[in-house]
């Protein structure tokens, strides 16, 4: 069995290291303090009986782990590379001005010892301490039972993970219920996920008790503007006041047209909970709203990581190559009409699709999400076919300004698409998806071939704690 604690770390505010942040918050392993060792933690008893259990095919904490979001029961141990953090998790304050009814925050408000900030020193010391012990860590994750942005220090925090490890990369997650640039100073993040759990005025404070609508959408969209930008993320939890047609829709649209990267439902088993929308019934919600993804595991990988090839492409590739070759001859020995003629047949821009996500809804649905581009525009229009019958259409027009980048000759960033299908039959451990796609005014489909295969699923409970709403 495994578990995600052997390569992940989490500092609550008072200078605790649980054993992460959900079931097992209780588990104390270990305490920043003054001559704190980062290494000695991560070698010490409560880290060495966490992989020695896993090891062993037990559970660490017998009757803990099984309601942990983190834990994996039926996957193999796997063993991590020695000293390398794939995510530390930062709990900067416990203070927020939100009263979510689920939220755990005034239960531990009341109960738990020690300060309800974490100082910017102590911050510091943790990181110059991973450095001077060559400790590698990938993700700083700003987020715990209280709201990051409500730290007066938040942009200090930003700053300093900057200077003194440049390479880490770092998250947070927020109510966003304050100003973008006051918070965030001149400080940028690689990745906001806020959580947002309504389209209208009218339902998002149902859940969240003294929030405001308007100052979460524009921070949303002030964040989705920043320089650098990050990846922004909308989470959006499903209630039975907030997952009706009409809203679910509304908020796929203010997604879009804010430039979000992603619109994340999540399935809660939370009081109030939705019952139109459960793990039973995925396919459902993402053929409403293809733009969006939900909180399922990746079971489909591609087989190739290399950009998608269209049949349609090499198709052209050997006039192209005429072309090239009898360039001079064509100059030197044509009539200028006839030259000027030839010169005007040169090859179509390249065009491009890639898929950037395939996930397994049910037994017989799939959804997929990439971008794709003819090399000047987005398509038109984009079919997926299974086993020569059209199985769905995608959502078009999603913006993706770091794919504008990479082809500066795009006239528009709009080439994201999303797309949910059933395939009516229990899919086979591998096969073929066929990606249909026709530019504006054209008649002719260009065909990207694209071979998935199921990978073996990954152990997932619903809910991964409090902190995950």
């Amino acid at each position: 069995m495994d578990c995600a604690i052997p390569d992940t770390l989490y500092l609550k505010a008072n200078g605790v290291f649980p054993c992460h942040d959900d079931a097992g918050e209780g588990i104390a392993l270990g305490l920043l303090e003054d001559g704190f060792s980062l290494r000695s933690l991560l070698d010490g008893p409560g880290y060495a009986h966490v992989r020695s259990a896993l090891r062993s095919g037990c559970a660490p904490w017998p009757g803990v782990c099984d309601r942990c979001g983190f834990f994996r029961p039926q996957l193999p141990y796997r063993t991590r590379p020695a000293y390398r953090l794939t995510t530390f998790q930062v709990e900067p304050t416990l203070l927020c001005t939100l009263a979510c009814p689920s939220c755990s925050r005034p239960e531990q408000i009341r109960t738990r010892p020690g300060p309800r900030s974490l100082t910017l020193d102590r911050f510091e010391q943790l990181l110059t301490t991973a450095v001077a012990e060559e400790i590698a860590i990938d993700w700083i994750e700003y987020c715990g039972q209280g709201e990051p942005l409500a730290h007066r220090d938040f942009h200090r925090f930003v700053a300093a993970g900057r200077r003194i490890m440049p390479r880490m990369r770092q998250r947070l997650i927020t109510n966003g219920n304050y100003t973008y640039g006051t918070v965030m100073h001149d400080q940028h993040l690689d990745e906001i996920i806020i959580s947002c759990d309504g389209a209208t005025a009218e339902t998002y404070p149902i859940y969240r008790k003294n929030g405001n609508f308007a100052r979460v959408q524009a921070f949303i969209a002030d964040a989705a503007r920043a320089a650098p930008r990050p990846c922004v993320i909308w989470k959006y939890i499903l209630f039975d006041f907030n997952d009706s047609a009409p809203e679910l829709q509304r908020a796929q649209q203010i997604a879009m047209d804010l430039g979000v990267d992603a619109l994340q439902f999540v399935i809660t088993h939370s009081e109030g909970r939705s019952e139109r929308y459960t793990h039973r019934n995925l396919e459902q919600l993402l053929e409403l709203t293809p733009f969006a993804t939900v909180n399922t595991t990746p079971v489909l990988q591609r087989v190739s990581t290399a950009p998608l090839e269209a049949r349609g492409l090499r198709r052209r590739a050997p006039f192209a190559r005429l072309l090239r070759t009898t360039a001079g001859i064509v100059k030197r020995r044509l009539p200028g009409p006839l030259q000027q003629r030839v010169r005007a047949l040169k090859p179509r821009p390249r065009a491009e699709l890639h898929l950037d996500e395939t996930r397994v809804i049910d037994a017989s649905a799939i959804h997929v999400r990439g971008w794709a581009h003819d090399g000047r525009e987005p398509f038109e229009r984009l079919t997926l076919t299974w086993n020569g019958r059209d199985v769905g259409s995608a959502v078009l027009g999603i913006p993706r300004p770091d794919v504008r980048r990479a082809f500066p000759r795009l006239r528009s960033e709009r080439v994201g698409f999303a797309a949910t299908c059933r395939l009516r039959e229990t899919l086979a451990a591998a096969f073929v998806l066929e990606l249909r796609v026709r530019s504006r005014g054209s008649t002719r489909n260009e065909v990207f071939t694209v071979q998935v295969t199921r990978a073996e699923p990954e152990h997932r409970p619903s809910e991964a704690g409090a902190t995950s709403e």
